[in-house]
């Protein structure tokens, strides 16, 4: 289990994609340091074969005025402003990612393990804007395969480099999120996991662009059964 604060360096959306009003809930608002919690299990069911699963809400809430006249709907060809300038507007945006999946261990040697194979990503998102009057809000959930892959540097007396990675690329956007971090094993099963987490994420659709790049500071604890 992994816990610790996600912050975004970018979000920026439209909804519409066009004629939309594009703006950014860390550029054009102020974006809170948002806690979260990460679960992920890892099952060995042979040497070189493994299953995971990971669950991964995640929430960002962003408050300001609007910058303009704000057009945000999830139905096309829509353009009557949904705030008004000046209006104070809180942001909640969601990103819940879902996955399970098969790794092969490719290379097994004494310093180094490096595992590679398939996920099936389950994200679940939607941007919720209310504001005096108005809210509004545009889902975007969706199913793809996408490749995962991760490596150990094992250096010795318990501590482990690691790099870990899933991404996907499909005709509307693409998904990547990379991890890289430090693992220390403690007495009997138990070990700690820290380091840093990068959610690039993108999707360009009649209905929403969203293009986001988060960062997520961790910290974790976990066991060997």
């Amino acid at each position: 289990m992994d816990f610790g604060g996600a912050f975004p360096g970018s979000a920026g959306t439209r909804a519409p994609a066009v004629g939309g009003t594009p703006f950014s809930i860390s550029g054009d608002f102020h974006a809170d340091f948002s806690p979260f919690v990460r679960f992920q299990a890892d099952w060995a069911v042979a040497r070189k074969h493994s299953f995971s699963g990971t669950a991964a809400p995640l929430r960002i809430h962003s408050i300001g005025a609007a910058p303009g006249p704000l057009i945000f709907t999830n139905t096309p060809g829509t353009h009557t402003p949904a705030f008004a300038p000046g209006e104070p507007v809180t942001i909640n945006y969601r990103m819940d990612t879902y996955r399970l999946g098969y790794q092969y261990t490719l290379i097994d040697v004494p310093e180094f393990r490096l595992k590679i194979g398939l996920s099936a990503r389950f994200r679940s998102g939607a941007i919720k804007l209310r504001g005096i009057r108005n809210e509004a809000e545009c889902p975007n959930s969706d199913i793809f395969p996408s490749l995962h892959y991760s490596m150990d540097f094992f250096t010795g007396s318990g501590w482990t480099l690691l790099l870990d990675g899933d991404s996907l690329i499909f005709k509307d956007g693409y998904g990547h999120d990379l991890f890289a971090g430090i693992r220390h094993d403690l007495i009997g099963r138990y070990f700690l996991r820290w380091g840093w987490r990068m959610m690039l994420e993108k999707k360009d659709t009649g209905e929403l662009y969203a293009k986001a790049w988060i960062n997520l500071v961790t910290l974790g604890v976990g066991i060997r059964l």
